[in-house]
């Protein structure tokens, strides 16, 4: 964590902030000790700057930076990590900068630069795994290893075919007593039963929840400050922050619809649910499993490990998913993607989903360098 003092407005010790990351232009300043220290001495003024501020600081990677006089070498430039900063003093006013030499807003104006957007993801639902061996229960059926996590901690999961091909992708959340299941909504009821089958005379309850899924996260795909009540998205840093809520949340941030939601999840080459990985059509490796950390290739036996675990060793994936822009709003999950060009074209894979001109393609690995098109419109790889 990152942490700069910033000098008390009425209390003689110094209070601790951590900064938060920007996502538009923004420069903070700070002087502990007032608008009387000089340059070079311990309470010297520190400048965060990302995006164009950022580039003027010769910064291409666009990497939040800090400029500490303070420190060894005046002036020296620091980097921030974006996902280890987050607010923990929420000013109710600004700071007067020419009294005090500090510039800060309220949380509100704070989070409004951030770009950070919540919404409400209406298709999805939450199943409740109860009973003393619902941790022994699942550690013998889905792909992630249940029993490590510890209270409070999400991972992703799934349960596939004797055959290694999936049937049902979703989240675990640990509590104290249950598991809860972050879930396709339009597959919960099948998931449950499916689950139910497994049971036998093993102290197991399986229930539906009323509980909804809220979820944060930034408009350019930057992590989430750390948010009460709410857990990192396991899958991809880029996807934010989730939490259970059966009432909606007060959230002091602009609200997005679902479908904004999803087509961030794009952006960050993130495959969800049925309508995308068909059940017992697809392998998982081929849509990044193993790359957001759903499958523990060490935790011993689950239903198609055999399969899984062989392929994963032999690295004989052939296709693999990609997050991509079209150059036109054009095609429909299946259309076969085209690599090369005139004569010599040839199939290079083929559209798993698309929201306007974002989309995820399954594309094989020795097209990925050649032109690809789709439906006469060009395709470029994120």
């Amino acid at each position: 964590m990152t942490r700069f003092q910033l000098c008390p407005i009425a209390s003689p010790s110094n209070r601790m902030v951590d900064i938060l990351p920007f996502s538009r232009r923004w420069v903070m300043k700070r002087n502990c000790a007032g608008a009387s220290a000089k340059k070079g001495t311990k309470s010297s003024w520190v400048t965060i700057w990302t995006g164009r501020a950022a580039s003027k600081a010769n910064n291409s990677a666009n990497t939040p930076v800090a400029v500490n006089a303070s420190s060894r070498s005046e002036g020296r430039m620091i980097r921030l990590l974006r996902g280890a900063i987050h607010l923990t003093i929420r000013p109710a006013s600004p700071i007067s900068q020419s009294r005090f030499g500090v510039e800060i807003f309220s949380f509100r104006a704070h989070i409004l630069h951030m770009s950070i957007f919540h919404a409400l993801l209406t298709d999805r639902a939450v199943l409740r795994i109860g009973g003393n061996d619902r941790i022994d229960f699942m550690q013998n059926l889905v792909t992630q290893d249940v029993a490590r996590p510890q209270n409070g901690a999400c991972v992703m999961a799934a349960l596939l075919t004797p055959q290694g091909k999936l049937l049902y992708d979703f989240l675990v959340y640990v509590e104290e007593d249950a598991l809860l299941i972050d879930c396709e909504a339009a597959e919960a009821e099948a998931l449950a039963k499916k689950l139910s089958l497994y049971k036998l005379r093993a102290d197991v309850t399986i229930e539906a929840t009323d509980l909804h899924i809220h979820a944060l996260w930034q408009e350019d795909g930057l992590p989430c400050p750390p948010m009460s009540e709410f857990y990192e998205d396991p899958r991809n840093d880029g996807l934010g922050l989730r939490g259970f809520f059966s009432a909606s949340p007060d959230i002091v941030l602009p609200e997005k619809s679902a479908d904004d939601w999803h087509a961030n999840r794009m952006r960050c080459g993130v495959p969800q649910g049925a309508m995308e990985m068909p059940p017992g059509g697809v392998f998982p490796l081929e849509y990044g499993f193993a790359d957001m950390q759903a499958i523990d290739f060490q935790k011993g036996c689950f239903v198609g490990q055999e399969v899984t675990s062989r392929t994963h060793r032999k690295g004989s994936l052939r296709k693999k998913l990609y997050p991509i822009v079209l150059s036109q709003a054009v095609g429909a999950s299946g259309d076969k993607l085209m690599a090369g060009n005139g004569d010599a074209q040839r199939v290079g894979g083929e559209l798993v989903a698309r929201r306007e001109m974002l989309g995820l393609a399954l594309i094989r690995k020795d097209a990925k360098t050649e032109k690809l098109t789709l439906n006469n419109a060009d395709i470029a790889i994120l």
